[in-house]
């Protein structure tokens, strides 16, 4: 996997990708990142000086990336590159997903119903078991 290696300064310049209020993320800072004409999505983790957890992130991704053929996932988007800032390994760049929307913000919603609810819980539910399939290999 290519290193992207950025500083302090450079990553301060870019944009901070907002998450609905209702939603918090605790492993990381979100950053939206021009790359070749794409936006990409560059996730900034906040316990990167603990090596233990940065290690099995980063053995969890790739093991990912080695198997994705067998795996066959399509909803499963894998990070591109490793980022370093200011020579640490802090993060990964992966592709942006426009006009996504978190499960959570579906499943609180008042105005969907329970069907629509229950079809998107489903849909997680294939995921999850082709993801513990994959565990098996």
């Amino acid at each position: 996997m290519e290193i992207k290696n950025l500083t302090t300064n450079q990553l301060n310049r870019l944009k901070l990708y907002e998450l609905p209020k209702q939603i918090t993320s605790i492993e990381c800072q979100l950053y939206l990142y021009k790359h070749l004409d794409k936006t990409m999505l560059l996730k900034k983790y906040y316990r990167n000086d603990d090596s233990k957890y940065m290690g099995n992130k980063f053995l969890t991704i790739s093991l990912l990336n080695h198997y994705k053929d067998e795996i066959s996932i399509p909803q499963l988007i894998l990070p591109e590159q490793l980022v370093s800032i200011d020579k640490v390994i802090s993060g990964f760049i992966m592709p942006f997903i426009p006009n996504n929307t978190n499960l959570s913000l579906i499943l609180y919603d008042k105005n969907i119903s329970i069907n629509e609810k229950i079809k998107h819980l489903r849909s997680c539910e294939q995921i999850i078991q082709s993801v513990h399939h994959v565990k098996a290999i």
